[in-house]
């Protein structure tokens, strides 16, 4: 018998399948109970479209996958599809597969859906003239699909465990996906991302005369892989104040210079006679002017359509970056935005922060376009 023929054999047992899903779902806790699943087909059917030679002429196939475990979960009158997949040869696209899996589940609920409209008459006022046209009224809903990939091969596994994993690093960024980050978090030297930290001023004074408190990141070769890629997408124990994050942003901005932040340009009398002038001041440069370039690339995609593409306009252009911070164990958040504008001459560098707000992209995203907005109309741009 193969190891994947038992591997279906072991995980058709209920109380193993109810243990999986408690295991790695539900944290441990027993939610899950053998007689709450019930077993269902296991069959999937995966479309594909294929363009014939350089024809426009397309034709479409399917093939029939069989899962290894499926199962429906029932939660009191709710019910999830639920499957269990094992890998013993690194998959680098499993999670693209396991979508596909998930999807045609997804498909087989819309058919369903579809049917019971087609089969039943229009009565008077039952659906609107959208519902009855694509057979989906609007009540329907979906019962979730989730897929447990359990791996079990020689060598540890090292590539995407999901979709977002797969993306470049371009489209990681503009759409802040903390998977791909977090996976190179964990392929990072902790010793050059410290340096580069420290290099950024994290646990520095920074060069404002004010009070204002130090930023800072815990990065130790003793760290756990969860504490690694909490860092890595900037949680965990990481800290920053929003000065300290303007000041990087205009930093990027400035080509890789930090200016030294000024409340006031000059003091004048109220005849126009200059009292005092405080010129700008260069810093220090904390980045190199091709490593600005390729961030501010990147904020602009994010903008263009990333997180931040509310911000999108005709009148001026924004280079920017979201952010999502949460703050305890309930997942709740504060919302970021950091950016400039114009990305071809900088004049307006901003920092949003609403304090347990939520996502950056919903609450403080349109904060800033006010502010970006009133400044380009005041200075008649």
């Amino acid at each position: 018998m193969g190891k994947d023929t038992a591997f279906k054999r072991f995980f058709t047992d209920d109380r193993r399948f109810a243990d999986v899903i408690n295991a790695f779902g539900c944290h441990g806790e027993q939610y899950v109970k053998p007689e709450d699943l019930t077993e269902v087909d296991s069959r999937e059917g995966i479309w594909a479209q294929n363009v014939i030679g350089s024809s426009v002429k397309k034709e479409k196939s399917s093939k029939q996958k069989d899962r290894d475990v499926v199962r429906k979960v029932a939660f009191g009158t709710n019910f999830a599809i639920m499957g269990v997949e094992n890998q013993e040869i690194e998959d680098y696209g499993i999670a693209y597969r396991v979508m596909s899996y998930d999807v045609s589940r997804y498909a087989k609920q819309v058919e369903e859906i579809k049917k019971q409209v087609r089969d039943k008459a229009i009565e008077e006022g039952a659906l609107s003239e959208g519902e009855y046209l694509y057979r989906f009224p609007k009540d329907s809903r979906l019962h979730p699909v989730v897929t447990f990939v359990l791996y079990y091969g020689e060598e540890s596994f090292d590539g995407a465990t999901d979709l977002h994993g797969l993306l470049d690093f371009s489209g990681a960024f503009a759409r802040s996906c903390n998977s791909a980050f977090s996976q190179m978090g964990m392929d990072l030297d902790r010793i050059s991302f410290a340096n580069t930290l420290q290099g950024l001023l994290f646990h520095t004074s920074l060069p404002f005369d004010l009070p204002h408190k130090k930023s800072s990141v815990v990065i130790e070769s003793e760290m756990t892989s969860n504490e690694i890629m909490q860092t890595a997408i900037g949680q965990g124990k990481t800290q920053i104040t929003p000065l300290h994050l303007n000041l990087i942003t205009a930093t990027i901005a400035n080509d890789g210079v930090l200016m030294k932040p000024r409340i006031l340009e000059k003091v004048e009398t109220a005849e126009g006679a200059l009292l005092k002038a405080f010129p700008a001041e260069e810093y220090a440069q904390l980045l190199s002017t091709e490593e600005a370039a390729v961030l501010t690339g990147m904020m602009e995609q994010v903008v263009s359509g990333g997180t931040g593409i509310y911000l999108n306009n005709e009148k001026f252009s924004v280079a920017g970056k979201t952010g999502s911070a949460e703050y305890n164990a309930a997942g709740e958040s504060h919302a970021w935005f950091t950016g400039f504008a114009p990305v071809e001459a900088p004049e307006i560098c901003v920092t949003i922060l609403v304090e347990g707000a939520g996502s950056g992209s919903e609450y403080a995203v349109p904060i800033a376009k006010k502010i970006l907005d009133f400044y380009f109309e005041e200075s008649g741009q």
